[in-house]
Protein backbone atom coordinates (compact mmCIF):
# COMPACT_ATOMS: atom_id res chain seq x y z
CA UNK A 1 0.00 0.00 0.00
CA UNK A 2 1.06 3.58 -0.47
CA UNK A 3 -0.19 7.12 0.00
CA UNK A 4 1.01 10.26 -1.71
CA UNK A 5 1.99 13.15 0.51
CA UNK A 6 3.85 16.41 0.39
CA UNK A 7 6.21 18.07 2.84
CA UNK A 8 5.87 21.83 3.20
CA UNK A 9 8.77 23.83 4.61
CA UNK A 10 8.77 27.30 6.11
CA UNK A 11 10.20 28.55 2.81
CA UNK A 12 6.98 27.31 1.18
CA UNK A 13 8.94 24.61 -0.61
CA UNK A 14 6.75 21.63 -1.46
CA UNK A 15 8.42 18.25 -1.71
CA UNK A 16 6.14 15.40 -2.84
CA UNK A 17 6.92 11.83 -1.77
CA UNK A 18 5.28 8.46 -1.20
CA UNK A 19 4.74 6.69 2.10
CA UNK A 20 4.72 2.92 1.69
CA UNK A 21 3.80 0.12 4.10
CA UNK A 22 2.20 -3.33 4.11
CA UNK A 23 -1.26 -1.99 5.05
CA UNK A 24 -3.17 1.23 4.58
CA UNK A 25 -3.40 1.64 8.36
CA UNK A 26 0.40 1.44 8.61
CA UNK A 27 0.69 4.15 5.95
CA UNK A 28 -1.57 6.44 7.97
CA UNK A 29 0.45 5.66 11.11
CA UNK A 30 3.69 6.59 9.32
CA UNK A 31 2.09 9.83 8.09
CA UNK A 32 0.99 10.68 11.64
CA UNK A 33 4.47 10.04 13.04
CA UNK A 34 6.12 12.18 10.36
CA UNK A 35 3.69 15.04 10.90
CA UNK A 36 3.85 14.71 14.69
CA UNK A 37 7.64 15.20 14.58
CA UNK A 38 7.01 18.70 13.24
CA UNK A 39 4.56 19.76 15.96
CA UNK A 40 6.75 22.66 17.12
CA UNK A 41 8.46 23.48 13.81
CA UNK A 42 6.67 26.59 12.61
CA UNK A 43 5.98 26.57 8.91
CA UNK A 44 6.80 22.89 8.42
CA UNK A 45 4.15 20.24 7.89
CA UNK A 46 3.07 17.26 5.84
CA UNK A 47 -0.09 17.15 3.81
CA UNK A 48 -1.94 14.33 2.09
CA UNK A 49 -2.64 14.87 -1.59
CA UNK A 50 -5.59 12.58 -2.36
CA UNK A 51 -8.97 13.52 -0.88
CA UNK A 52 -9.70 9.84 -0.17
CA UNK A 53 -6.54 9.66 1.97
CA UNK A 54 -7.50 12.86 3.80
CA UNK A 55 -10.91 11.43 4.68
CA UNK A 56 -9.41 8.10 5.79
CA UNK A 57 -6.86 9.93 7.95
CA UNK A 58 -9.54 12.02 9.65
CA UNK A 59 -11.36 8.78 10.55
CA UNK A 60 -8.09 7.13 11.65
CA UNK A 61 -7.13 10.12 13.80
CA UNK A 62 -8.70 9.25 17.15
CA UNK A 63 -7.59 9.65 20.75
CA UNK A 64 -6.71 5.95 20.82
CA UNK A 65 -4.53 6.08 17.69
CA UNK A 66 -3.03 9.40 18.74
CA UNK A 67 -1.90 8.05 22.12
CA UNK A 68 -0.89 4.63 20.79
CA UNK A 69 1.40 6.16 18.17
CA UNK A 70 3.29 8.64 20.30
CA UNK A 71 1.10 11.73 20.34
CA UNK A 72 1.69 14.11 23.25
CA UNK A 73 -1.31 13.72 25.53
CA UNK A 74 -0.49 16.67 27.82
Amino acid sequence: MKIETIKITNYNERVPFTIEADTYDECLTKFFKLNNQLTYCNGHSYSLIDEKDKQAYSKWFSIENYAKNGGDMW
